[in-house]
């Protein structure tokens, strides 16, 4: 992943300084401690300006619908205390000005705002994006007192600079660094020889990397120049989701070209974000079902050696039989402990059931966890697992995958056990069921229609799609069977995904993820 650089910073201020000058912050909400989210109304529009000083990605960008998904931003009940001091004196405040200050990755919003006694303050929000250091902090422009930051910085933390409400507000220490568009050219190739491209200003070492690879010795001083002063713009993201650039100049990398720095800036730190946080409750989810599963294994084993105790039923009853003459009492003795093992078996039989139903069931909801492609999909397992079910969930709220057949028929897969559930629950009788054979994976329907009968081409696409999304979809020669959604029944008190069928018929199919992926509906 590449950092959040000043020149990135440069070229998305200049993008928004003439859209946000002028506009009025009327909503403030602060996602968790390290995120900040305002909504600016603006020439006729309202813009979502995400501001993320997490240590592990700070950057900032206007959201469009896809960024503010891949970031799956949460606000909470109860508003944290810094965002109720921003709220107190930047809520329906009007903007003056966006800056950055030269070479710095710091990002500025100059707002006016009202004192207690009616008079107009002006103040800053500065937002600094550096790493472990990154900050967002308040404070008056008139005597450059702090009001409040994200989180305060003690003189223990740092000796350079001390950050809390009261103090004095200082930038961090100057990088001192050389202005390209003040030297010459021949000054530029004397110092190139020196010193590296990085010491140059809005220079990061990925950008440096790019113009050196990829500019003639010749060039570089102009390329190096005219990109500073943003004015060979082409900005683009690697189809591997690696990097972005400013300017793809870059021809070993395959680029998707975005039409601009907000939305280049958007798209890739979303997907670094959805990356982490999807990452991060994925591995809780496996941990839980981890811990869960050894322990019905465990049990499992000590169950199954007490059912399969015959040897020591019959000893029981041998020694009964051996005693009954010369020992009566002796004997009922061994035949009381002979009725205790054989009631134990019975009744640990019975218990051996149940936890091989629990253990399918969790071997299910961690193929779900492995399938899951979005956080509402590990959301919706963690719900479960934890017995923490909404009362009502809306409609919209599943997603479960869609796909389309050659046909044009419509296929439903749940990704989980709470949209297998979904996904039974609204299939009309004569709909298509199918699922892998003996192994845990996803519910699939094929939707029929009154007008025709679903096509052999669509059921066999279906086919590919149940056996895709289970556990077998690396194996081979995988069985899925299919019946009608009438066959299908869930039993009462069952496990969240568990039915019964019957009518079924049985195809067999080697996982194709590419058939599969060109049969799935986008967006």
């Amino acid at each position: 992943m590449l950092n959040f650089d000043s020149l990135s910073l440069k070229a998305f201020v200049a993008e928004y300084q003439p859209v946000f000058t002028g506009g009025r912050i009327y909503k403030i909400q602060q996602p968790t401690k390290h995120e900040l989210l305002l909504t600016i109304r603006a020439q006729g529009a309202n813009h979502k300006l995400y501001i993320s000083v997490d240590p592990k990605y700070p950057h900032l960008s206007v959201l469009s619908r896809e960024g503010e998904e891949l970031r799956s931003i949460e606000i909470p009940k109860t508003p944290p205390m810094f965002c109720m001091l921003l709220r107190k004196h930047m809520e329906g405040s009007k903007i003056l000005d966006i800056k950055q200050p030269e070479f710095e990755r710091i990002f500025e919003i100059y707002f006016e705002s009202y004192s207690e006694l009616g008079e107009r303050v002006r103040m800053v929000l500065s937002c600094e994006f550096m790493g472990k250091s990154s900050n967002i902090i308040l404070y008056n422009y008139e005597n450059n007192v702090i009001l409040g930051c994200a989180h305060s910085v003690s003189s223990e933390k740092s000796r350079e600079r001390e950050l809390a409400g009261g103090l004095p507000y200082i930038y961090p220490p100057k990088q001192n660094k050389i202005d390209l568009t003040k030297i010459s050219e021949e000054d530029f190739r004397k110092l190139i020889k020196v010193t590296s491209m990085e010491e140059f200003g809005y220079i990061s070492r990925a950008l440096a990397a790019e113009l050196i690879s990829a500019c003639p010795v010749e060039d570089l001083y102009n390329i190096a120049k005219q990109t500073v002063n943003l004015e060979n713009l082409n900005p683009g993201i690697s189809s591997d989701m690696k990097f972005y650039s400013l300017v793809t100049l870059d021809k070993t990398i395959e680029w998707q070209r975005i039409k601009s720095v907000n939305e280049m800036l958007d798209r890739y730190f979303g997907y670094q974000v959805f990356q982490d946080k999807f990452t991060r409750l994925k591995n809780n989810v496996l941990k839980i079902l981890k811990k869960e599963l050894n322990h019905n294994k465990k049990l499992l084993a000590e169950q199954e050696t007490i059912v399969h105790s015959q040897e020591k039923q019959e000893k029981y009853k041998q020694m009964g039989d051996n005693a009954l003459i010369d020992n009566p009492k002796e004997a009922q003795k061994y035949y009381k402990l002979y009725k205790k093992a054989k009631t134990a078996a019975k009744h640990g039989e019975e218990m051996m059931q149940k936890t091989i139903k629990e253990i399918q069931y969790l071997e299910s909801v961690e193929e779900a966890v492995n399938q899951a492609e979005t956080m509402q999909d590990l959301r919706e397992i963690q719900q479960e697992l934890e017995g923490n079910e909404p009362k009502k969930q809306a409609k919209d709220n599943f997603k479960p995958a869609e796909f389309t057949s050659s046909d044009g028929f419509t296929i439903i897969a749940g990704k989980n056990n709470k949209q297998n559930e979904y996904i039974l629950k609204n299939s009309s009788p004569e709909d298509i069921w199918l699922h892998v054979q003996n192994i845990p994976g996803s519910h699939v329907i094929i939707k029929s229609s009154k007008d025709k009968e679903v096509p052999e081409t669509t059921l066999h696409e279906a086919v590919y799609i149940a056996a895709y999304y289970s556990k077998g979809r690396q194996s081979s020669n995988v069985p899925v069977v299919y019946t009608r959604r009438k066959f299908v029944k869930k039993p009462a008190n069952s496990k969240p995904g568990f039915v019964v069928y019957n009518n079924e018929k049985t195809l067999w199919v080697n996982p194709d993820q590419e058939k599969v992926m060109n049969l799935r509906k986008k967006g």
